[in-house]
């Protein structure tokens, strides 16, 4: 009871400092579920290698979301007509863009000079084509450097047939961007973000689903690949937490010592006054 009576303090100053206790400790707990969260998508990205026939045998069942980070080895056809070059993209301290193209997986397919795989399936995995042993998605081919000037384009040669080594990703695609061009398209064609590749694929067919395929580095003459599925290491997760857990004990130590001295304070101004 002596060593209680050394401390005084406010209801407000309570309350302040149990709110950011709380809040602080909640942060915490949150940067330690993204920790776990990270563990197992990396997990799932050190899996197995899925063979063609797996991929289009998961697209035959309907849910390409059980392949989303999983890594795959197939063999396109490029539809090198239908070119999108993503903005932005910087790497070794230059801008470029990441080049992305529609692809034919398994059998290949004739189309005439004005024919393309746009109008056919949109870049989307079609469950009639899969029927038929092929299926379509959207290959992400690398890094390419940006030309001088923003009013040319960089130029993209690609080979009509490649096999692609690299990572699914079937969730999460839209990425928050402030503006980007829609409505009519000519190739090859800059965009902000795959939002707009998404939206422009969208109006053509609905009832399909989105299937990207980042090739792994030096797919395509030594073009880098840029996309990461882990950008912060669970590791990191945790010492965030370390910190916010560390601030949390913070505000507590600063409430009992500010009260402890407005309790000794007073003490000292009644002795005085006696």
């Amino acid at each position: 009871m002596h060593i209680l009576k050394r401390f005084k303090f406010t209801p407000w100053s309570l309350v302040i400092t149990v709110t950011a206790f709380l809040i602080l400790c909640k942060l915490g707990f949150w940067q330690l579920e993204r920790a776990e969260q990270k563990r197992i998508l990396l997990e799932q990205t050190n899996g197995v290698v899925l063979s063609q026939q797996n991929l289009l045998n998961s697209i035959t069942l309907g849910d390409v979301s059980e392949l989303n980070n999983k890594e795959v080895t197939l063999e396109l056809t490029l539809d090198n007509r239908s070119i999108w070059l993503i903005d932005n993209k910087i790497y070794q301290g230059q801008a470029g863009y990441d080049v992305v193209v529609p692809a034919l997986v398994g059998s290949s397919v004739t189309h005439t000079n004005n024919d393309s795989f746009v109008g056919k399936s949109d870049g989307f995995v079609s469950n009639s084509s899969v029927n038929n042993g092929n299926a379509y998605v959207f290959v992400n081919l690398g890094w390419w450097k940006a030309p001088a000037t923003r009013a040319e384009l960089p130029e993209v040669l690609l080979p009509e047939k490649v096999n692609v080594t690299g990572l699914l990703k079937t969730t999460d695609l839209e990425q928050f961007t402030l503006s980007d061009k829609t409505g009519e398209y000519s190739f090859p064609q800059r965009v902000q973000s795959v939002n707009a590749i998404l939206e422009f694929h969208k109006n053509k067919t609905p009832s399909t689903s989105p299937v990207f395929l980042y090739a792994s580095s030096n797919t395509i003459n030594q073009h880098p690949q840029l996309y990461k599925p882990v950008v912060m290491p669970p590791e990191k997760h945790v010492a965030y937490a370390v910190q916010w857990f560390l601030l949390a004990v913070a505000a507590v130590i600063v409430f009992l010592f500010a009260s402890l001295r407005s309790g000794s304070s007073k003490t000292k101004r009644n002795n005085n006054e006696v």
